[in-house]
């Protein structure tokens, strides 16, 4: 759900391509998309207002994940703040859109639940597979884990190691708890 006249977004329910594509459409309004020789330039000279990202999800989907997180690193490179705001519970993929605000503009609500951990199997009931299939599907958990890695190492300053070992079991945090890593800079309802 989108309301661009306030440039405010809501992230709820699981992350999949289906709930992801509209927001991310509506952020790319905000650029100059009609013409590809100017990709990036706004489309008006109004003021860059801030973008706020409401979050309330369990995660999903890896890669609609980072669809958003693209078309967000998109938008602070060009000089927009993106308030990351967490209300509820925001777990998985969810933490780690939170993580990719602004810094400085990642925010909780105090009663909110953040979880991270590494990315879950994504073939768990496919029958199909034989063992080439299994070990192609892992080579791409692993890479997907390397990214969600890199960006939350990126995110909370914190090298690979101490993200590999916070995320290698549902890490579970209170807003006070996510301040503290480095997922979120402040308490607050926004």
């Amino acid at each position: 759900m989108s309301d661009l006249e306030n440039n405010t977004f809501w992230v709820e329910g699981e992350i999949e391509s289906e709930t992801i594509l509209p927001i991310v459409k509506n952020m790319m309004e905000l650029l100059n998309f009609d013409n590809p020789n100017q990709l990036g330039l706004l489309k008006t000279t109004k003021t860059k207002k801030p973008l706020k990202i409401y979050i309330s999800s369990e995660g999903g989907c890896v890669t609609s994940g980072f669809m958003l997180i693209d078309v967000m690193n998109r938008m602070k490179s060009e000089g927009f703040i993106v308030n990351t705001i967490a209300m509820g519970e925001v777990a998985s993929m969810a933490s780690v859109i939170l993580a990719n605000g602004s810094k400085g503009y990642r925010w909780a609500f105090p009663s909110s639940q953040i979880m991270i951990h590494e990315v879950s199997n994504i073939f768990v009931g496919d029958t199909s597979l034989n063992m080439k299939g299994i070990l192609s599907e892992v080579e791409k958990l692993e890479v997907l884990n390397n990214s969600l890695f890199d960006s939350l190492a990126i995110n909370t300053n914190k090298s690979l190691e101490i993200i590999r070992e916070a995320c290698s079991f549902d890490n579970k945090m209170n807003a006070e708890e996510a301040l503290k890593f480095g997922l979120i800079d402040n308490i607050g309802v926004l």
